[in-house]
């Protein structure tokens, strides 16, 4: 088996799943998604990170992907950056901008597709 093959994938999405029905750690919030990124922090992996914008309502908040682009901007700030390429899939065009806009900032590998290629509704 190739490294590649191997590597963990994590979806942050309320709503979609991979069509292909790869395997991955899916996250419905971003209070999911925070233990997670804590987890493989831990670990040391390398890991493919797919992140959607608007995740919803949860405890009668709207909850979005803030969260996590706060502790990835945190953590590169403080020098202890995750091992990650970033997969920016969100249908919110303002969100996706911010979202790619500050990962590259802060030097995280980040690419921007389009869900409808990857992804379908639950």
């Amino acid at each position: 088996m190739s490294v590649a093959a191997s590597r963990v994938i994590v979806l942050v999405d309320d709503l979609r799943t991979f069509r292909d029905e790869r395997p991955h750690i899916r996250c419905k919030t971003s209070a999911e998604a925070l233990p997670v990124l804590a987890r493989l922090r831990e670990t040391g992996d390398s890991f493919e990170l797919w992140l959607d914008h608007d995740l919803g309502e949860v405890g009668g908040r709207i909850d979005s992907i803030g969260p996590v682009i706060d502790e990835l901007a945190r953590a590169a700030s403080d020098d202890e950056m995750y091992d990650l390429d970033a997969v920016v899939h969100t249908s919110n065009p303002a969100g996706a901008d911010m979202m790619v806009r500050v990962l590259r900032r802060w030097g995280y590998p980040v690419t921007r597709v389009y869900a409808g290629d990857h992804l379908i509704g639950e």
